[in-house]
């Protein structure tokens, strides 16, 4: 079947199926949303009570409405939800969305439900996205279906599909606090129709997406899925979590989504041999997604640490080494050349090898400083770790520097700031710099290894 899905995130028409005018109800807030976010199409609002919105033009079904139907989103029961899809089918709407549950993870009954949906799907061409599901986020279009409390999402290069409503939700409320942008987001629920492989597979298509981060409860069609990630790894990186691995977790799973969560240490081996980043909760998922917001890849395991105190030098260097990382002392006469050059700014005791210890720098000079020690260190390392507090310098200066120098040594830089959660703006101002940044040694180390992981796994795959 065709897979385009231009018109689930980008369309020109939607119709509101199940439209009211009761302000708590879900249906009401999308279209609140909608107007919020200037959507720029027309949209259609459909009740069989067409008084039902007073100061509205409401239409009885979409076979009433004469324009074309890119998009329709359904807010009615189960029970007559068949009976919609029909009518979109015949009408020619291209996607509908079913936000609501009752379908397959209900049991027997309900499958059968969502079998019915299927076939709706599959015999008119119709796409379909849900059962059981939140919907979509696109800010370029000016769509949000997820966070209606919080609309307003930054237009970027991420884009996630999740089995969860709660993880989709958390991907785009996380996500933007931690400095990312998305392209396009899916909560995609029961997958009657339409299901994470798909979403793979555009994503991995779409020139607007440059990482892809993905929630997944159980697998419709392993073999599709796992080809489907590895097509989309050789081009830009997948991070996956995939939960379900304990016995309790896989129960729930079914009564969740209605999905069979399969061999999760057999599902944790494929992915890592397809080109995917396995993460390990939704915390880990954020991370390894920020650290892909890197524009390079280290080409090796060495480490630079640059840091203002040494506590967090020897605990970078411990979180490193205990990854299998080397934090290598600089050659001896580049060693000399540092000590050379920070001797007119630290006092003697400072760290000058590798990690450099910069505590007491003068305020003001920090940047300049950093800069000329970037520019020893780095032909020795293949990635730079930074703790450094940017006292002295605008959060907006200090990460720009960082973003510049990255670009210059074509090197990633990652940055771990004292007081990282303090820091908020700098964490968000840096990642979209292109400098990942973290709140502690530990995670922005584990964050290091899957871009060290997935540098050489693309190694292996160009072998």
């Amino acid at each position: 079947m065709n897979c385009d899905l231009l018109p689930l995130f980008h369309p020109n028409s939607i119709a509101i199926i199940g439209a009211s005018a009761d302000d708590t109800k879900y249906s009401s807030r999308v279209v609140e949303v909608l107007h919020t976010l200037n959507f720029p199409g027309r949209i259609f609002l459909i009740n069989p009570k067409t008084n039902a919105i007073p100061g509205k033009q409401v239409f009885a079904t979409v076979l009433d409405i004469s324009e074309t139907i890119d998009l329709a989103i359904l807010f009615v029961p189960a029970g007559l939800v068949p009976s919609a899809l029909e009518d979109c089918a015949k009408k020619g709407v291209k996607v509908a969305i079913v936000h609501g549950a009752g379908f397959a993870e209900l049991g027997e009954d309900g499958r059968v439900q969502q079998e019915a949906i299927a076939k709706t799907a599959h015999s008119s061409g119709m796409r379909i996205v849900g059962p059981n599901c939140m919907g979509i986020a696109s800010p370029a279009s000016g769509i949000n279906m997820v966070t209606t409390q919080a609309p307003r999402v930054d237009q970027g290069g991420l884009a996630f599909a999740g089995q969860s409503g709660w993880a989709t939700e958390y991907a785009l409320v996380m996500g933007t606090e931690r400095g990312m942008g998305f392209s396009n987001v899916v909560s995609c629920g029961n997958q009657a129709d339409l299901n994470i492989s798909d979403y793979l597979d555009y994503f991995g298509r779409d020139p607007d997406t440059r990482i892809i981060g993905a929630y997944v409860e159980g697998f419709k069609d392993g073999r599709r899925f796992f080809d489907s990630a590895k097509d989309a790894a050789r081009h830009k990186p997948v991070v996956i979590w995939k939960s379900g691995l304990t016995s309790s977790g896989a129960r729930f799973t079914q009564s969740h989504t209605g999905s069979l969560a399969g061999n999760g240490e057999m599902a944790k081996a494929v992915l890592n041999q397809v080109g995917v980043t396995e993460a390990i909760g939704i915390e880990d998922m954020m991370d390894a997604i920020v650290a892909f917001n890197t524009p390079y890849l280290p080409q090796g395991k060495r480490v630079g640490v640059i840091v203002s105190t040494g506590g967090i030098g020897v605990a970078a260097c411990d979180a490193c080494e205990a990854a299998g990382l080397d934090v290598p002392s600089l050659p001896p006469d580049v060693h000399q050349e540092m000590i050379d050059f920070l001797k007119h700014y630290l006092p003697p005791f400072a760290g000058s090898s590798n990690p450099i210890d910069l505590v007491w720098a003068p305020r003001g000079k920090k940047i300049e400083i950093c800069r000329r020690c970037v520019e020893l260190m780095a032909p020795w390392v293949d990635t730079v770790l930074f703790g450094i507090y940017p006292e002295g310098d605008s959060p907006e200066k200090y990460a720009d520097f960082l973003g510049t120098m990255s670009r210059k040594i074509e090197k990633p830089i990652l940055s771990v700031p004292p007081y990282g959660h303090v820091m908020q703006p700098f964490l968000q101002l840096s990642t979209r710099c292109g400098v990942p940044s973290f709140t502690s040694v530990e995670r922005t180390v584990k964050a290091l290894t899957h871009l060290i992981r997935r540098a050489e796994w693309l190694k292996e795959t160009d072998a």
